[in-house]
């Protein structure tokens, strides 16, 4: 290893000020307390809307209906989580929920309604009518039980689902809320060859698009759009993945489509499909291991965040997150989660400060949320980062005062500010500087020639 005189140097001086190691905390934290809803919790679906963070479970509590939990995510003055209307507010038991928030910040959740033979319900809390949690159109409004959905709005702000249609040998097809007759219409024909799983569906530019498996491709992942007219295929109609395919996160970017997903092809690993308008780039087994659960999110750079239950890592949750040049980095530690985790989804806020809620099979088998808080993006978090407002990730405090020296104007807690002091990181009150060369003598390089001497020895 090249170690330059200015390395030695740096070193030596850090031995004067007492050889300090400093540490690089990676911490998650946890949003209000862990495991905060009142039972089990299944089919944990979390969205932020503002500086409001919405969680939706079956909840076990209530006999498996729904409910819908709130919490401000920049505020110390709401400590817990609240109730959003009700708690169990739907009919009967509600699965494979989605929840989604309109451009008013009403709240949405489409379901599976066991009360009305596992078709699909749609319900809303509007917070300006102050009526609670109110059917959007008729209950049970699909032709037959469905297999998975999706829930996204339209340019008008109306809701729109696409389902596996078991009334229609569980092909997908997609229905959008009229609001001026208070009816769902179909849109367009059914858009998968065979029996539509794990769907996933995102607006894009006035329509939408649709991710889904497809049993009559062997289960592969296929795409495909909605031009407002008719469904087209992105890319092959007969499966974009190279082969089995589930749990699909699709993530709309100005540019372009990516697809996330667990990938059978390639150990059960997490892999993900970029769309680039002519053809699909695919980059496979991104994650470590195996994966039991999976969701994405793109930040307002446009850099992709795929949340996991990492089963490297016991099933625990982890984050990467790309960094714009094909790579990826871990956000925080692996596997933070204090227990396994189940119904992995991800979101980010205003200040795309990544959000994760999960079942915690730590805490009771409960709805957890963490967050990895990062103003200046050092990947150190704001509760452990001793300059949350400054990019510093090596923490350097040099002082030990617990403020990094970037966010610190007397680095070496001597009375003198940095701006004034000849030799800001070793502590030297009285400012001698024998030669008159504007450096105190502490950090005179001829004051340490013997740790230098020292070394260099050990670098021979």
């Amino acid at each position: 290893m090249k170690t330059t005189l200015k390395g030695l140097l740096f070193l030596a001086v850090l031995l004067l000020a007492g050889g300090r190691a400093y540490a690089q905390p990676t911490s998650w934290n946890y949003v209000g307390d862990p495991g905060f809803t009142f039972g089990q919790a299944s089919y944990v679906n979390l969205v932020i809307y503002g500086d409001y963070a919405y969680v939706t479970i079956t909840d076990y509590s209530k006999g498996l209906k729904a409910t819908t939990l709130q919490k401000h995510v920049n505020s110390t003055l709401q400590v817990a989580w609240e109730v959003v209307g009700t708690a169990g507010f739907t009919s009967g038991m509600a699965t494979d929920i989605k929840t989604a928030v309109d451009h008013d910040g009403n709240i949405y959740i489409a379901y599976k309604d066991d009360e009305n033979g596992g078709k699909v319900s749609v319900m809303c809390f509007n917070w300006a009518d102050a009526m609670g949690w109110i059917p959007v159109g008729q209950s049970g409004f699909t032709p037959g039980t469905v297999t998975s959905l999706g829930l996204a709005f339209d340019g008008n702000g109306n809701p729109c689902v696409a389902y596996g249609d078991g009334a229609n040998s569980n092909k997908a097809r997609m229905s959008c809320f009229n609001s001026t007759d208070n009816t769902w219409q179909l849109a367009g024909n059914p858009f998968s060859t065979g029996a539509a799983y794990s769907l996933d569906l995102v607006a894009s530019n006035g329509g939408f698009v649709a991710a889904y498996s497809d049993s009559n491709n062997g289960g592969k992942a296929s795409v495909a759009e909605w031009n407002g007219m008719q469904w087209m295929p992105v890319g092959s109609a007969s499966g974009s993945t190279p082969g089995q395919a589930d749990m699909l996160s699709l993530v709309v970017t100005p540019d372009s489509f990516v697809l996330a997903y667990r990938d059978w092809s390639n150990g059960k690993k997490g892999s993900l499909q970029t769309w680039n308008r002519n053809t699909w780039k695919r980059q496979t087994g991104i994650t470590p291991g195996a994966v039991g659960g999976l969701d994405a999110v793109a930040d307002s750079n446009g850099n992709l965040l795929i949340a996991y239950s990492d089963e490297t890592n016991g099933g625990k949750a982890s984050v990467l997150r790309s960094n714009g040049t094909g790579g990826w980095t871990q956000v925080g530690q692996p596997g933070f989660s204090s227990d396994s985790a189940e119904y992995v989804n991800i979101a980010v806020d205003a200040n795309d400060n990544p959000y994760v809620g999960y079942k915690d099979y730590g805490y009771g088998s409960k709805a957890s949320v963490m967050t990895f808080a990062d103003a200046d993006k050092d990947h150190i978090a704001d509760l452990q980062d001793n300059c949350p407002s400054v990019y510093n990730p090596d923490q350097q405090d040099t002082d030990g005062d617990g403020t990094g020296d970037l966010c610190d104007d007397d680095d070496d807690n001597d009375g003198v500010p940095d701006l004034l002091d000849n030799c800001r990181i070793v502590a030297n009150p009285d400012q001698q500087d024998t030669d008159g060369d504007d450096i105190g003598d502490p950090c005179e390089p001829s004051r340490n020639l013997p740790i230098l001497k020292l070394l260099l020895d050990g670098k021979q």
